[in-house]
């Protein structure tokens, strides 16, 4: 079974009460709300929201494959025995969904559809932090399951940083954060109720004071490598773990360039490393195997294929 997820947010339409509802359907994830399902009768109190939902759910009144609902969002198909066959809808993609179709003529039954067309950036993740598979970002410090966020960071994981809000923060000026979102810049910043742009601090009076603008001229990076007008930073190499490993056969990077996957030929061995400020440090393998021992893979074959999820934390191999 796979948990159904309710909002905390309770919203108001007109006299009755709506919450979010996201639950599986047997192939993907769902985003709805209670007033979009057929047979949920109306909240009219909002402290009684969520224990109606419960009883709702747990009387048996609803089934994800034959009650009559509709939905927002619908995810990417979760398939069995793939990397995405998991208990929650932590990383998956999103798509708006296309609006209900009658199933054939004559019949109150209808069906909806992912509109593939018109994906939704947004991504969901696990509240709950460890120091295994899901930190915090950004040097933040995991504290029973929670997240103290540094670097003036936000979010569950401390994963939003500080950019675009109009301060300028030099953790943040460089350019795979576009200059701190452009606050490092005079010509791109744009202030915000919180920050002006290029103004350190405000007097009790609410005055500023000590206007300063930091950033690099004409908002780029001497220490960038720059080819026609495409600026890269270089970090460090990696290297096999000893002279005969043949490290690079197979190579997977993910998709916010924080992890990469190694194909070791020589040893039969996956390496994972992580982003660490220019340098790349390597995730510690299973326990069986030991600290950092990497992933045992001696059946793999050179022409195989190594894939990671989104931030890293699924590694897929097909040979």
């Amino acid at each position: 079974g796979r948990p159904v997820y309710a909002g905390n947010t309770i919203q108001r339409d007109g006299e009755i009460y709506q919450v979010d509802l996201m639950f599986y359907t047997g192939r993907r994830w769902v985003l709805t709300h209670t007033g979009s399902i057929d047979d949920f009768e109306d909240i009219a109190d909002p402290n009684e929201a969520h224990e109606r939902i419960k009883e709702f759910l747990s009387a048996g009144k609803f089934h994800a494959g034959w009650s009559s609902y509709k939905v927002a969002f619908m995810s990417q198909a979760v398939d069995v025995d793939t990397p995405l066959d998991r208990p929650t809808p932590v990383e998956l993609e999103w798509y708006r969904a296309e609006p209900l179709v009658s199933v054939s003529s004559g019949s109150s039954a209808a069906v909806q559809a992912p509109d593939v067309a018109r994906p939704n950036s947004a991504r969901l993740l696990c509240a709950l932090c460890n120091s295994v598979d899901n930190r915090c970002q950004y040097e933040g410090t995991c504290s029973d399951g929670k997240c103290i966020c540094a670097r003036k960071t936000s979010g569950t994981l401390c994963q939003i940083p500080p950019v675009g809000d109009g301060a300028c923060d030099e953790d943040f000026n460089v350019i795979e954060f576009n200059f701190d979102g452009g606050d490092c810049c005079r010509n791109t910043c744009t202030s915000t109720e919180a920050f002006s742009c290029g103004v350190d601090s405000v007097d009790a009076f609410g005055q500023e004071i000590r206007p300063h603008y930091v950033g690099y001229p004409n908002c780029r990076d001497p220490s960038q490598l720059c080819s026609d007008d495409q600026c890269w930073r270089p970090l460090t190499d990696i290297s096999g773990s000893n002279d005969g490993a043949r490290a690079g056969g197979s190579i997977a990077l993910s998709a916010d360039g924080a992890v990469v996957a190694i194909y070791e030929s020589g040893t039969g061995m996956v390496r994972i490393y992580e982003q660490d400020g220019p340098s790349w440090v390597q995730r510690e393998g299973p326990p069986s195997q030991g600290r950092r021992s990497g992933i045992d893979l001696e059946t793999i074959k050179d022409s195989s294929v190594l894939s990671l999820s989104h931030n890293g934390s699924v590694l897929a191999v097909g040979w």
